[in-house]
């Protein structure tokens, strides 16, 4: 039996939540792939034993949390991959903001084989390995044509988050030189449609409140993280 052309890889916290994501898979036109899951603790350390259960020609990386928008979300996927099979494509989602995350985003097999989760990175580990990437040479792209729907965070979850989030991007501005993708909205197409869409969730009162207490959190979380190590550098400097 020949590989599958796409192995689509998530985690979840268990298998129940994984089944209810399956079963939204199930009326896909696209039936070329595998899907590849891991329950193990840890963020980055279930992603690492997903990604090593894959055997197809393209991965896919996706959420638990996420919904396709149509029933030729996997078949698109895979066509509009093909023609930037070198890269890695972030396909979108309805949350507002489209930073390159492991929400809809394909990466070919062999560029992935020669990558791994930071396993030192609680949260914002696919921020770490993407800023890893683009410091090695790593093309990215956005095609916000085919999106899915990304539930949103919990008002505590995010805010508990934005200040973790903060300190992962000092260490990746620290370690790599870059917060993320240097590219992270260049060469981004998307249709009117999606884009009215977008739009439509960024002006939600909710969120754009939310976004900017995100915001205050993520910058001191950056502020205190980066200082530390501006200290510590010092402080071996004067030993």
């Amino acid at each position: 039996m020949s590989d599958p052309t796409l192995s689509i890889v998530t985690i979840a916290r268990d298998k129940k939540e994984f089944e209810a994501w399956r079963q939204r898979l199930s009326e896909q036109t696209f039936d070329d792939y595998e899907i590849c899951y891991s329950t193990t603790d840890g963020i980055p350390q279930a992603w690492n034993e997903a990604i090593s259960k894959a055997n197809g020609q393209i991965i896919l990386f996706t959420e638990t949390d996420t919904y396709p928008l149509h029933d030729d979300w996997l078949e698109t996927v895979v066509d509009q991959y093909s023609d930037n099979a070198d890269n890695v494509v972030h396909f979108g989602e309805f949350r507002g903001y489209n930073p390159f995350n492991f929400s809809n985003t394909a990466v070919s097999a062999d560029l992935m084989k020669q990558y791994s989760l930071n396993e030192s990175y609680a949260v914002g580990e696919d921020s770490e390995l993407f800023a890893r990437m683009d410091k090695e040479g790593v093309e990215f792209e956005h095609d916000l044509n085919v999106p899915v729907f990304h539930e949103s965070k919990s008002t505590d979850k995010v805010l508990s988050r934005s200040f973790d989030y903060g300190r992962v991007k000092a260490r990746c501005a620290i370690n790599h030189g870059r917060l993320g993708p240097s590219k992270n909205t260049d060469n981004t197409t998307y249709n009117s449609s999606n884009r009215d869409r977008v739009l439509f969730f960024v002006e939600r009162i909710k969120q754009v409140i939310m976004s900017q207490l995100a915001s205050v959190l993520f910058f001191i979380g950056f502020g205190i993280e980066y200082i530390s190590h501006l200290i510590s550098g010092t402080n071996r400097e004067t030993e």
